[in-house]
């Protein structure tokens, strides 16, 4: 028999228990049923949030099961159940309380809760006990009683205690609980037969409710619930009161939930996922936070009140029309992802009929406003796909983040969120098409550049029924992984479904980093061929097959290893320069130099040769050289003490690598000094009694050493890290993925504990649990949030090591979304003092004496390298030792000394020798109207337009790049050795440059990590916008740091010298057309779908007598013709292309009415066009893989742009308009500007720093219009 009555705590100072309590959450339940055949006993525990709770026992005598007939009103008519049935009770007439021996018991886990209740059915026989009570425990030894009640006469009965004044048992991870029963007096046994030892009593439904949640869980199935109290029937019970109360916590819906009380969100949020909250017109919600998910409201009535959605400040009220039976509201915490600058929130209302009108508020905290203005917050619902504002009015509540927007009059529903008056401009999905074969269905589509895109998964329909295609989510846009595995070819995808037929059904679901899902479909297959074979099965790549993938891929540089004690800075430098040091470095940059380049630290020799071919002149006197980095000088060991270095001379000394975002690479500059230079010393070693016995030295058996992996292999934009890299390693996801650390070596038996560090970079918006391996068995697990970069130490036991490769394995826990990154993973063991393959950087304390072995030869040298700048040779003892050799090592006094051993023959060689050009920009003395900065490789193809500006009156300075970080960051590539250059130029030359242009290519991979190629040939500077990491040049003119570039500079992006030489072609031609006077070419304004009024305020401001042709996408009304009509105007070679819209990386519009291949193949050769285009991404230039949009038009051979004004990044609509119409003020003004003149002037007319940051002119600043 099943039936179960729920109450609710009431807030009594003594326990009590009453049948008018109302009912809490269940959260541990028994059910007394085998669940298959419902006619076999168990007493084990049904459902339970909490581990812990064990079967039930019974205490004082034995217990049967018992079938129970489901007639009547306890049970609904339902089929009879089983419940537990026990006989030999108490027939003590007063309540025995704690001393009672006949009872049932069972431990249950509540931490995390409190304010219990404990209900169950129960039934007595006639002569079995008139009494039942509970008793409770925190130890399981000494119990205290709460209150009894009566029992059932004959029928079944349900009795409620509630426990939740007692604060004691709350948040316990183990209390015991006994429910007992007894004879009771004679006025208990009223009604009753006599008792007896073989009177039963029954139990059934045995629930702990709790009404407060304090800590992140996941809740029961309660329809199970209901399906077994029920006795097979489908029922989900309804509950009332529940309570979130825990800083940060968030508690999940394992099944569906109804809620008939109140629903009170102090702190945290309940998270229905896939499951939905169903809440009556009884309902009620009070507090502050929210219900992520599903909340099903009914009871609407028209002109009722306002009912709530999870938090009170999400409602809907009726106000005309009929009211619908319910309403569903989904609240995906996260901007959505075709708005990307919305408020982070996105809310799909959906109601089952329509025919109503009504008021609608959504809340929305302080701390989710992404970047809006909280005054001028309005609702935007998603029409036809596009979003469209439909205003209301925002409260904002200073005190209590009680945020609300408010709209009356709303008849239409679907997805909406919060944002400011203006619309994103970046588009999502460009194409999705179908295609039969008599095999199966050919899927594909393709996207714009999509930062939030976690990935896509694919659903077929038949008979109605909808099954999803793709085993696992398939990889998107927000991750660009290199080392062959590029994601997308132009963000393109594909997949076969061998099941699919000709009247399948597709639907397509894009899942964000944020949780939020929107869906594509339906859609249906063409014919592909008939009854043929599908030419190609492909498919796209993974997640989960990419996280393993590149899990087994390792750059070549990935791997590294040092003693613990070393200091940082003997293994990589960041650049530190001071006044001094960089006025030395500049004196040097300005002579006669050999420039010596280290990717690693390492002792480093060069040969006398290797010098004399990078411009060493032999005959200098080499008692006069000096090594300098980063303008300090540091010591040189050369192989002879004479004035001349000889053809077999060397030079040694010991560099350190960099190690910044944009460069590994250090530059030592060997110059001929005015003074003797600095040399490396030689320190000798102590001499003691027994130094002929040194090989039998007992000295320290270990240090420790710590081995790290750090892989380069993801790119993701979206993470806004500062001046951090965002490119990291291998992909958590649900399916573990390997790292292999290698140990040489090992000390097994010394005492030092090892220790595993793991470094992750979080990627999606929810919380992060990261299951941590070491060779097969469980270390320890890494909790964090959204994109959080969580480290984490780890003892280890030395059993678990072993030599050579060890295993860590990661894996995440909580569900497909969960996925993070590995940044860098570092295993700490003792090494022996053995060398690895013929070297060994190790430590020693002070003063202490070593046995290093394991060389294969005498000829041992050692270097005392705990100073780097001051690194000592040891003069030392080498002699054979077991089959190998052995070398004796005494460390110096004073600090724990750090020491290379290396045979002779492993010295290190640089990656670079090279002879330096002397420069001197830094001298005040120079002067410019127009500073070219220029890759040498593009030095060539630049001059022609150099020379055209000098002779039209320029002062032009053609600059090396090579020469600005020679003189301003001492040879390392970086963007701030230009913004240092650019700066002083604009403060200190005689004549001030007011035009500055850029000459190659920049990436958002400087160190090639991609394998690309190395195409940071002139560096942009990589910030953080609102939305994702992008690029803006303005930051190396932007002296001020207020978002507004200080000259007018623009960029010709190329990666060869001949692109620049197109671009350069192009500029010289339209330049042409101004010096012969030729007449103003027309122009065109294409305008997609919303955008036609700012589309058309352009033509005004135009100069007059230019021809202007308008394109529309709503009025063409169909985008093939539209895509026909814009290449055809292209061709003809307008002067102006204006372009207002949604757009990406290559392409205007989702239907990609112009993208790059179209670019490509214009045909306007001797009548290039300057590009105006306010949208999304299509100054995106510094993609490490694909060209934008912008630089398909300027590299088309034969016709596209001149040059083109683009963003980099994701910005709103409106900032946008005002800039633009600015620009063609400045640009057809009274006093007509140069380009790059009005580009910089028409950013002071908005204040969105993202609009002025990341709206990049690719052409020469210096062309003119007119």
């Amino acid at each position: 028999m099943k039936r179960l009555k729920l109450f609710l705590a009431a807030a009594f100072c003594l326990v009590v228990m009453s049948s008018a309590i109302r009912a809490q959450v269940p959260i541990l339940y028994y059910d007394f049923e085998n669940n298959t055949t419902r006619t076999i006993f168990e007493n084990a525990v049904e459902q339970a949030v909490n581990s812990g709770s064990g079967a039930i026992t019974r205490a004082g005598g034995s217990t049967t099961v018992s079938s129970v007939a489901g007639a009547g009103t306890f049970n609904g008519g339902a089929a009879a159940g089983q419940a537990a049935t026990g006989t030999t009770w108490d027939s003590s007439t007063t309540d025995p309380g704690a001393t009672a021996t006949n009872y049932y018991q069972f431990i249950v886990n509540i931490a995390g809760f409190s304010q219990l209740s404990i209900t169950f059915d129960q039934q007595a026989s006639g002569t079995g006990p008139a009494r039942v009570g509970v008793l409770y425990s925190t130890d399981g030894s000494t119990f205290t009683a709460s209150t009894t009640s009566l029992t059932g006469n004959a029928v079944f009965a349900a009795s409620t205690f509630d426990l939740s004044s007692i604060t004691a048992i709350d948040n316990q991870s183990s209390v015991t609980i006994r429910i007992y029963a007894f004879a009771g007096s004679a006025g208990d046994r009223t009604g009753r037969s006599a008792f007896a030892s073989g009177g039963t009593f029954r139990i059934d439904n045995l629930t702990v409710l709790a009404k407060t949640a304090a800590a992140s869980k996941t809740l029961l199935d309660y329809p199970a619930i209901g399906l077994s109290i029920k006795s097979g029937t489908v029922f989900n019970p309804t509950y009332t009161d529940f309570a979130l109360n825990g800083s940060g916590i968030t508690v999940s819906l394992a099944a569906n939930l109804n809620l008939g009380g109140t629903l009170t969100l102090t702190s945290g949020d309940l998270d229905t996922g896939s499951n939905t909250l169903t809440m009556p017109a009884t309902a009620t919600s009070a507090g502050t936070t929210d219900v992520i998910g599903n909340v099903l409201r009914t009871g609407f009535v028209t002109g009722g009140s306002a009912l709530s959605f999870g938090n009170p400040f999400n409602t809907i009220a009726i106000t005309s029309g009929t009211a619908p039976a319910n309403i569903l509201v989904n609240l995906v915490k996260g901007s959505p992802a075709d708005f990307a600058n919305a408020v982070r929130r996105t809310y799909t209302i959906t109601p089952s009929a329509g025919g109503f009108t009504g008021t609608l508020q959504v809340h929305y905290n302080d701390s989710e406003l992404n970047g809006n203005t909280e005054s001028s917050l309005v609702l935007w619902r998603n029409v036809s796909s596009v979003w469209a504002s439909q205003g209301g009015t925002v409260t904002d509540d200073t005190v209590s983040d009680n945020n609300f927007v408010q709209l009356a009059g709303v008849t239409q529903f679907s997805r909406w969120t919060i944002a400011g008056p203006s619309a994103p401009t970046a588009v999502r999905l460009t194409q999705f098409n179908a295609a039969s074969y008599a095999d199966g269905v050919q899927l594909s589509w393709e996207s714009g550049f999509e930062v939030n895109n976690l990935g896509y998964h694919l659903y077929r329909e038949q008979n109605g029924q909808r099954t999803r295609v793709t085993p696992s989510v398939v990889a998107g846009s927000a991750l660009t992984v290199g080392q062959g595995n590029r994601l997308t070819a132009g963000y393109s995808y594909s997949w076969f479904d061998p099941q699919g037929t000709p009247d399948t059904t597709y639907y397509l679901e894009a899942i964000d980093l944020n949780g939020s899902r929107q869906w594509t479909g339906p859609i249906y297959p063409y014919a592909g061929a008939g009854q043929m074979l599908s030419p190609k099965r492909q498919r796209a790549t993974l997640l989960s097959e990419l996280g393993s993938s590149l899990a087994n891929k390792r750059a070549a540089t990935n791997a590294a290893g040092w003693p613990a004690a070393m200091k940082a800075e003997a293994r990589r430098e960041s650049l530190r320069l001071n006044p001094q040091s960089l006025a030395v470095q500049q004196a040097i940059a300005g002579g006669k130099a050999v420039k010596i380049q280290v990717r690693h630290s390492g002792w480093y020799r060069l040969t006398q040769g290797e010098l004399v071919a990078a411009g060493f002149d032999p005959a200098t006197d080499a008692r006069l050289l000096q090594l300098f980095v980063d303008g300090e000088e540091v010591p040189i060991g050369l192989s002879s003490n004479g004035a001349r270095l000889n053809a077999n001379d060397t030079l040694e000394f010991y560099g350190v690598g960099m190690d910044t975002p944009t460069t590994d690479t250090r530059t030592y500059w060997l110059i001929n000094g005015s003074s003797a230079g600095k040399r490396v010393s030689a320190k000798r070693a102590k001499i003691t009694p027994g130094d002929e016995n040194w090989t039998q030295v007992s000295g320290p058996r270990s240090f420790v050493y710590t081995t790290e992996r750090r892989d380069k292999l993801t790119y993701s934009p979206r993470l806004l890290n500062g001046d951090a890299e965002n490119i990291f390693g291998a992909i958590i996801f649900t399916d573990p993925i390997d790292q292999a650390l290698s140990i040489k070596n090992f000390d097994r038996e010394s005492a030092a504990q090892p220790q595993l560090e793991v470094d992750l970079q979080g990627l999606t918006a929810q919380e992060h649990e990261v299951r941590v391996q070491l060779n097969g068995t469980d270390v320890g697990t890494l909790t964090f949030s959204g994109s959080e970069h969580p480290a984490a130490k780890f003892a280890i036991s030395r059993a678990l090591l072993r030599e050579g490769d060890n295993t860590v394995s990661l894996a995440s826990q909580n569900g497909d979304a969960d996925i993070s990154f590995v940044d860098s993973i570092r295993l700490s063991y003792a090494h022996a003092y053995t060398a690895d393959n013929n070297a060994l950087t190790f430590s020693l304390p002070s003063g202490q004496v070593v046995k290093v072995d394991g060389f294969t030869t005498p000829n041992v040298r050692v270097v005392d390298i705990t100073n780097p700048a001051s690194p000592l040779e040891l003069t030392t003892t080498a002699g054979p030792s077991g089959t190998g050799y052995a070398v004796r090592v005494q460390a110096m006094e004073g600090d724990v000394r750090t020491l290379l051993a290396f045979t002779d023959d492993l010295a290190d060689r640089p990656s670079s020798v090279t002879a330096n050009k002397p420069s001197s920009w830094h001298a005040s003395t120079n002067g410019a109207d127009l500073v070219i900065i220029t890759h040498q490789d593009f030095r060539q193809a630049i001059e022609p337009l150099a020379n055209l500006r000098r002779s039209q009156g320029m002062n032009v300075a053609v600059v090396d790049v090579e020469d600005v970080y020679d003189e301003f960051s001492c040879g390392a590539h970086t963007p701030a050795a230009l913004k240092d250059f650019l700066s002083g130029a604009a403060s200190h030359w005689r004549r001030k440059p007011g035009y500055l242009l850029l000459v190659g290519d920049s990436s958002w991979d400087p160190r090639n990590y991609l394998d690309q190629g190395d195409n940071d040939f002139v560096p942009t500077k990589l910030i953080d916008t609102s939305f994702m990491e992008t690029a803006s040049d303005d930051w190396l003119v932007d002296f001020t740091g207020l978002g507004q570039p200080d000259m007018a500079l623009g960029r010709l992006p190329g990666r060869t010298a001949a692109e620049v030489s197109l671009m350069v072609t192009k500029i010289m031609s339209y330049e042409q057309e101004r010096e012969l006077n030729v007449p103003l070419r027309g122009a065109i304004l294409v305008a997609d779908n919303g955008f036609e009024s700012k589309s058309s305020q352009m033509q005004a401001l135009l100069p007059a007598g230019v021809a202007v042709q308008t394109i529309n996408r709503a009025q063409v009304g169909n985008d093939d013709v539209m895509r026909g009509q814009i290449v055809d105007a292209l061709n003809q070679g307008p002067m102006i292309v204006n372009y207002y819209g949604h757009g990406s990386v290559r392409v205007w519009t989702g239907a990609g009415v112009l993208d790059s291949d179209l670019a490509d193949k214009l045909t306007n050769a001797n009548k290039p066009s300057v590009y105006v285009m306010m949208t999304c991404l299509n100054g995106y230039a510094h993609d490490a893989f694909i060209d934008s949009l912008s630089e398909s038009l300027l590299k088309a051979p034969g016709g596209g742009a001149v040059a083109v004004w683009a963003s980099s990044g994701f910005t709103a609509s409106e900032p946008q308009f005002v800039m633009n119409s600015q620009f063609y003020r400045l640009l057809f003004g009274s006093q007509p500007l140069r380009l790059g003149e009005a580009v910089r002037g028409s950013k002071t007319a908005t204040s969105d720093l993202d609009v002025r940051r990341t709206w990049m002119l690719l052409g020469d600043p210096a062309m003119r219009i007119r």
